[in-house]
């Protein structure tokens, strides 16, 4: 039975979605629909109509169609943090999204090469993809550099995550 999902997707990337429409379709096993106001109806199974909602978005935040088509292995996820859940004021999230950018792209690097997963940074959100448990890990990173910690603090943090990792697949 077909099962319909639906999704607003940024109007900036829409285009990316219609020029590669036929591609996303077949490899999704899914019908796309792009209505007027950029909202998206995806038909199709349930499961390829999920693995679709979760590959446009990706493609909504930012991310390239190989780093979204990804998101069909269950093993990989997406997750976003929200810029403003962290401000205080309305003109906190300027230098909140700073920080987690860093000094030409450094932080959202730092922490990428650490984690393994790829990310996107917009004016409201950072979005990650990667592995489970690499993307957790990311999130925490960042929502510590969102908290006031220290860039230094968290690349620690995240090299430990790192140096642990490689202990338990020791033992």
């Amino acid at each position: 039975m077909d099962k319909e999902e639906f999704l607003i997707v940024r109007r900036s990337r829409i285009k990316k979605i219609k020029e590669n429409q036929e591609l996303l379709e077949k490899s999704l096993e899914v019908k796309i629909k792009i209505g007027p106001r950029a909202e998206v109806t995806i038909t199709g199974d349930g499961m390829e109509c999920w693995d679709a909602k979760n590959v446009l978005k990706a493609i909504s935040e930012g991310f390239i169609i190989d780093r979204a088509m990804l998101l069909k292995n269950e093993k990989y996820v997406m997750e976003s943090i929200e810029i403003e859940d962290f401000a205080k004021k309305r003109d906190d999230e300027k230098r909140i999204l700073a920080r987690a950018i860093g000094r030409d792209g450094s932080a959202r690097r730092k922490i990428e090469e650490f984690t393994d997963c790829f990310i996107k940074i917009n004016e409201k959100t950072i979005n990650i993809v990667g592995e489970y448990e690499d993307v957790m890990d990311a999130k925490e990173g960042f929502i510590k550099l969102l908290d006031g910690a220290t860039h230094s603090a968290v690349f620690r943090f995240l090299e430990k995550k790192i140096r642990d990792k490689r202990i338990k697949r020791i033992i």
